[in-house]
């Protein structure tokens, strides 16, 4: 991917504004983890953080969609990634729920 020859996309913000963002692309997948290049910063996201996407196929992997400037969604693993979650881990608690989690009732 080259950022300054391949065509941006251009998203429309929530206030009506369109903002151009820079592809994105998964870059490598590993044993622990997957990288993925947004707007010329490479992030690693790993299977412990995320475990969503440790049985995850490549294909799957690679099945992204950017919904936002800073919100990736995978849609057939049903997973979204916020860049802010990437750039600051320890400001955010990360928790997985599971279908069945979410739907068990509390005592």
């Amino acid at each position: 991917m080259n950022l300054m020859r391949d065509k941006w996309i251009p998203v429309k913000r929530r206030d009506g504004t369109i903002e151009d963002i820079a592809p994105f692309e998964v870059t490598n997948i590993e044993r622990l983890g997957f990288w993925l290049l947004v707007d010329d910063k490479e992030y690693f996201i790993t299977f412990a953080d995320y475990p969503v996407f440790k049985r995850a196929t490549v294909e799957q992997l690679h099945e992204i969609k950017r919904i936002a400037p800073s919100q990736f969604h995978w849609p057939t693993l049903d997973a979204d990634i916020e860049l802010e979650a990437l750039d600051n881990p320890s400001q955010f608690t990360l928790e997985y729920n599971t279908p069945q989690r979410l739907n068990k009732k509390k005592p």
